[in-house]
């Protein structure tokens, strides 16, 4: 059996910022290791901002993990890097890396992979050369291999092989490889990993519904020495290899592992929605970036109305790279939230904005609205300048109008105009008329399922 990693937490993180509860973790860890796990990548290192697991410090992950109990094998930890965070002005800032990055001897990691294009493969290795240096075992994730031309292949190998990185990774970043072109590219890699003396490993993306197959057809060949899986598929998009059932199909010892996903990461993945679907099985086969159909799920439409947005998008940096700008024109036809906040209550004045464990409460209500649509189609309604600028400064958009200072009272809306000039006023501002409006102070509830819900009702209607 080729050798298995598990990167929940570093690819599931995109779904929560890479903040995960400690006994979350903890209890993974332990089970993970419980069913032979060889590595576990519990994040990146990284200078930009998120959750813990996306700074992996050191110290924390020591804490975190001091009072964990193993049984059997002891799983090896890993963080990844993304290359470009570390890349100014066409260079390697060595600076940053070894700000983020302190040696292997004061850290409780043993692999560092690193996450790398064609483009950025040259800095890329220059990365391995300095965190070999530092006496990490190196990993090198090529992304978007499927994109690249056979000429590029064989000189991005050439370079690979005469690095000092350890493994060598085929990124089916695109959830698109199967049939053929998998198989010559395993045949490339693997021939590579022989004569260089380097290690083959394989990230399989499940857009196609393949990574399971793929993963042990590949793996009956003999050809990989490690491959990837996130627990319940965990990742962007259609998600990864469900590590849980690669374990299984070779016989590991998973009955606290399975316990676990139904007690905590079923409810993650009915709230975070990974996982196969048609529109991530068009991107896989349009060798499209899977952000795109993943943001244009987030306006509650159905599957062919996703292909039909894709095939209007013009992908002028290529489809294979993903461009925010390119998916905001279509933002604009989708449902609008609108987040009513007044000042003026006779019984708590300034309720909206007043601070709750860090969080404004109407910034709590707009952070719950944007797991349901995006964060462009939120607006909050107010008739107050000190409302308004606590929303500016969290980048939420605001309509400051006096319209709104009647608010609302003991669930009605207490507003002196018809809803026709209601409509008018919101065309006026370019804001859809499909829109659902929420109450400023429901920070307490977690409603984004129930929000849902009334968007799947309104869609039905409009049918």
């Amino acid at each position: 059996m080729s050798l298995i990693l598990d990167c929940t937490l570093r690819d599931g993180g995109y779904y929560t910022n890479w903040e995960f509860e400690d006994d979350l973790v903890k209890e993974m860890v332990k089970c993970l290791n419980f069913s032979e796990v060889d590595y576990i990548e519990l994040g990146y290192k990284s200078p930009l901002p998120g959750g813990r697991f996306r700074k992996c410090n050191d110290k924390f992950i020591e804490n975190l993990l001091k009072d964990v109990e193993v049984f059997g094998k002891q799983s090896k930890l890993a963080f990844m890097i993304d290359a470009k965070d570390f890349i100014e002005d066409n260079k390697v800032n060595k600076r940053l890396l070894l700000d983020v990055i302190k040696p292997k001897d004061k850290s409780p990691f043993t692999l560092c992979r690193i996450a790398t294009n064609y483009e950025t493969l040259d800095q890329s290795l220059k990365m391995v050369e300095i965190i070999s240096e530092l006496g990490y075992y190196t990993a090198l994730n090529l992304m978007k291999v499927a994109t690249l031309s056979s000429l590029e292949v064989g000189l991005a190998l050439q370079k690979i092989g005469k690095s000092d990185v350890n493994m060598i990774y085929i990124a089916d970043s695109l959830g698109s490889l199967h049939g053929k072109k998998l198989d010559y590219l395993i045949d490339k890699f693997r021939k590579s990993c022989d004569e260089w003396d380097k290690w083959l490993g394989f990230h399989p993306h499940n857009n196609l519904g393949l990574a399971f197959s793929n993963t042990i057809q590949a793996k009956a060949r003999g050809s990989f020495d490690i491959v990837d899986g996130t627990i319940t598929g965990m990742g962007r998009g259609a998600g990864n290899l469900r590590i849980e059932q690669y374990l299984m199909f070779y016989d590991k010892p998973t009955k606290d592992l399975l316990n676990l996903i139904q007690k905590r990461f079923v409810p993650l993945m009915k709230k975070s929605k990974w996982g196969w679907s048609p529109s991530y099985m068009y991107s896989g086969i349009h060798e499209i970036h899977p952000s795109y159909p993943q943001e244009l799920q987030t306006y509650h439409i159905s599957d062919s109305k996703i292909q039909n947005k894709l095939e209007e998008l013009s992908f002028s940096g290529g489809k294979e790279f993903y461009n925010q700008d390119e998916i905001k024109p279509l933002s604009e036809k989708s449902v609008s939230i609108v987040i009513p906040a007044r000042y003026k209550s006779s019984r708590f004045p300034g309720k909206p904005i007043v601070d709750i464990d860090g969080t404004p409460m109407i910034i709590r209500v707009a952070d719950i609205a944007s797991k349901v649509v995006p964060k462009e189609n939120i607006y909050i309604a107010t008739e107050d300048e000190r409302i308004a600028k606590v929303v500016d400064d969290y980048d939420y958009k605001v309509i400051l109008d006096k319209f709104y200072q009647f608010g609302l009272k003991h669930g009605k809306t207490q507003i002196e105009w018809s809803e026709d000039i209601e409509i008018l006023r919101f065309l006026e501002l370019g804001i859809n008329v499909k829109m659902l409006e929420t109450y400023g102070t429901t920070q307490a509830v977690d409603i984004p399922e129930d929000v849902d819900k009334v968007l799947e009702i309104l869609n039905e209607r409009k049918s």
